[in-house]
Formats: C-alpha cells, sequence, structure tokens
C-alpha cells in the first residue's frame, strides 16, 4: 500500500513519521524511529471530537445558490427552513449559499409548500437510482441530508485543506443555525477552546510535521493530526485563560470586518491587532506545554510536541523495532526475547497488569493499590480487566506492542526503541 506520509528531524538525531490510516511507515534514524499513528480518540479527552461536517448526496436539490434565493424565499413555508449553508469556499473566501434544513419539517409543510414538495421528490428520485445501496436506502428518508452531524451549540469550523503558506490553521466558529459541509470539519464547541488550541503556533507545528499533503496544501486529519495532538491537562483557570485569549483572536478579526478568513491571513497583510492576538494565545499554550523561549523555533516546538506525545502514549503502547509479525495473545512474535508469559487473568476487579518484582514474584498486596487480589506463582504478576492503577505504582506494566507487521520468522537485532 502506498501512503502520504511526512516527518520532521528534532532533537537526538530521531526522526517522527506519521502513518496514515491503514498502514504502517517507519524510516529510522541513528537507529530510533517515533512513530505517530491515528488515534480514534483524543489522547487528551478535554480535546472534543471531531466530525465531517454534513453531507447531503442529494443532487443538488437541498441546496439554494444566489440565483434561486429569492424565488425559495418566496414560499412562506420554505422560508421557515432556509439555512446559511457554508463549505470550504464560503469559509475561506465568504459568499453566500444556503440549503433547505429539514430536520423539524412537519408532514404537512413538505405537502403544502410547493416548493419543498418538488424539490424533495427530486432528492427521493436522484436518490433511488444511485448506484451505491447506502444512498439508495436514503430514499426514505429524502427531505434530510444524508449525513447530519450538525452540532446543537456554537461550534468550531476549519476547512480539511489549507495552504502551507498559511501561519496558522484557519478556523470560524459558527451558531448551530449555520449549516457545514462535508468539505468541512466541525466540532461542538460551546466556550471557543476549541477555536483558541487549534488556532496556536504548536497546532500549526504539529499539522506541519505530522499531517498528509495534497500537493503543497495541509491536509487536515481528524485521526492523525487533531485526535493525535500531544495537549497536556488543562485545570479550570488555565482554559479559562486560553478561552479568553481565543476571544482576543476573534475580537482582532472583527476590525477588519469585510476581509475572508483568507485575506485576513496572508502572511503579508496580517494586521498588527491579529499577529499580536495569536502571540498572545501562542504564550498561552506554550506554556502550558513547558515552552520557556520567548520566540521558540520550529524545531523547539518540535521538540516538545514529540516528548510530549511519546509520554502520553507510553502507558498503553511499548513501541518496539525488531520487525516481528504480532502474536494475537502476547501481542509479540513467539521467538521475540521481549516476549512475556501471559498473565493470569484474576475473576475479579482489581488493579492493572503487574509487573515481576525484584524478589521474583508479585506480593499479594501492593502497598499503593490498597488492597488484595488474585495470587499468582508466576514472576509475571496478576491482571484483571480494571485499569484503575494510580500512575506511580511501581507494579504498572504498559501493553507491549509490535510498530509493524514484519516476517513470520525473528528478525535480527531486536531491541526496544528508547
Amino acid at each position: 500500500m502506498t501512503t502520504s506520509t511526512t516527518g520532521r528531524f528534532a532533537g537526538g538525531g530521531r526522526r517522527h513519521v506519521a502513518a496514515e490510516p491503514g498502514s504502517v511507515n517507519a524510516q529510522a534514524v541513528d537507529g530510533s524511529t517515533l512513530i505517530v499513528l491515528p488515534s480514534n480518540r483524543p489522547l487528551n479527552r478535554q480535546l472534543g471530537e471531531m466530525a465531517s461536517g454534513n453531507k447531503p448526496t442529494d443532487g443538488g436539490w437541498l441546496i439554494l445558490y444566489a440565483e434561486e434565493y429569492d424565488e425559495v424565499m418566496a414560499d412562506p413555508i420554505a422560508a421557515r427552513y432556509v439555512r446559511k449553508y457554508v463549505g470550504a469556499r464560503e469559509l475561506l473566501h465568504d459568499g453566500d449559499r444556503y440549503c433547505l434544513w429539514l430536520t423539524k419539517a412537519t408532514a404537512g409543510d413538505l405537502l403544502e409548500s410547493p416548493v419543498l414538495r418538488t424539490r424533495v421528490d427530486a432528492v427521493r428520485e436522484f436518490r433511488a437510482h444511485s448506484k451505491a445501496a447506502s444512498t439508495r436506502e436514503a430514499a426514505s428518508t429524502p427531505h434530510l441530508f444524508r449525513q447530519i452531524t450538525q452540532p446543537s451549540t456554537s461550534y468550531l469550523c476549519i476547512p480539511a485543506h489549507i495552504s502551507e503558506a498559511r501561519p496558522y490553521f484557519l478556523a470560524a466558529r459558527f451558531s448551530p443555525d449555520v449549516v457545514t459541509s462535508n468539505s468541512n470539519f466541525l466540532a461542538a464547541d460551546a466556550d471557543g477552546f476549541m477555536f483558541a488550541i487549534i488556532s496556536t503556533t504548536m497546532f500549526m507545528t504539529w499539522q506541519r510535521s505530522v499531517g498528509a499533503r495534497v500537493r503543497s496544501d495541509l491536509r487536515f486529519n481528524k485521526l492523525l493530526t487533531w485526535n493525535t495532538f500531544p495537549l497536556p491537562r488543562i485545570d479550570i483557570e488555565a482554559r479559562r485563560r486560553i478561552i479568553a485569549a481565543g476571544e482576543g483572536v476573534l475580537a482582532a478579526r472583527q476590525l477588519q470586518p469585510d476581509l475572508p478568513l483568507s485575506d485576513l491571513y496572508a502572511q503579508t497583510t496580517m494586521s498588527n491587532e491579529l499577529i499580536d492576538g495569536h502571540q498572545a494565545l501562542d504564550r498561552e499554550v506554550d506554556q502550558l506545554f513547558g515552552l520557556t523561549s520567548q520566540h521558540p523555533t520550529e524545531r523547539e516546538r518540535q521538540d516538545v510536541l514529540f516528548a510530549r506525545y511519546q509520554k502520553m502514549i507510553a502507558p498503553s503502547v511499548a513501541v518496539m523495532t525488531c520487525g516481528h509479525r504480532r502474536d494475537e495473545r502476547t501481542q509479540l512474535h513467539e521467538d521475540c526475547p521481549h516476549r512475556r508469559p501471559r498473565a493470569l487473568r484474576g475473576p475479579t476487579p482489581g488493579p492493572d497488569v503487574h509487573r515481576d518484582h525484584p524478589s521474583g514474584r508479585v506480593p499479594l498486596e501492593c502497598s499503593l493499590m490498597g488492597r488484595r487480589d488474585v495470587s499468582s506463582d508466576t514472576p509475571w504478576g496478576i491482571v484483571s480487566s480494571s485499569t484503575d492503577a494510580p500512575e506511580e505504582c511501581p507494579c504498572v506494566v504498559p501493553r507491549v506492542a509490535h510498530a509493524a507487521e514484519g516476517p513470520s520468522g525473528p528478525a535480527a537485532g531486536c531491541t526496544p526503541s528508547p
């Protein structure tokens, strides 16, 4: 499988490589490789989850262009369901486009309105003749977008692609009555926290370092660049400051209300007020990551980001470079010298996996656990289905997995990555 991956060299001769979904790619430098793999959920759950925008699959009948707007608005029933519709072009360059958002339309309205009746019938016809079975099934609800992800609160909206020349990832916030198309990504963002985070230099550095590209454009991927963004845990006060700084960015934009996002963030014409707003936001988030430099370089940001990423994934995965084929039961090839016997599973909830103690066997109680659990005669300890062990417990051992599929036999030089 051929995939597009990008990487950057950072401190210590380590190359950081991002793998696209469905692939595992790595290139070792000085014998050390850190792989950024797609994640189904954000590493920091304080970040909300992204989703693709609303997908109509309607043959164009639920979308209103400028020349159709007045005609539809002349129908008093249809006019109640007209909403502003934002695709990538409208998000970046402004422009007016609308849609019929009929999630709350009654059967009576759909029949009594000539505009709605005609357009909904056309959607039904379009979907019924599709080659895709799922689209044909959606013909049973022709008044609805085929895929609906619209939040019920204010939300973050970002394009799927932006020019690599942009100093920040372009983003906007909309109220729930503005409908976003599937050419954008969205996320519920009632307080503006997600808008603030994605508008920082730290996120843009992560996007440039691990994100994919379409030609030279940066391509957003929620699994690879958003969910893996190694944002540290945030307390209430830090969150409040970050949100306030994000509001400062929005306020600076309002000083030039006639400019679209694409013009506001042209590198040569960004206003001093907007630059100052972003720098204030960067200071808050840089402090969160422990960056002390007044003007951090991209290299410094990368070092901090990848060190943080490695720390965040360490509890669940110890990445190896041996290339052995993964064994589903032990997570390691049978001939791999790093393979451990499988721990016994206790019948009752208890602590996470224990490692062997210096004494050669695991005590019946861990002093930090403060509880008794199922004993084992093996030096590999005990295991249960829960994962509530404290991080400082000296008995906790991460699950070991291989970074990549390899040959069925053992590979030479099977050594852990640092």
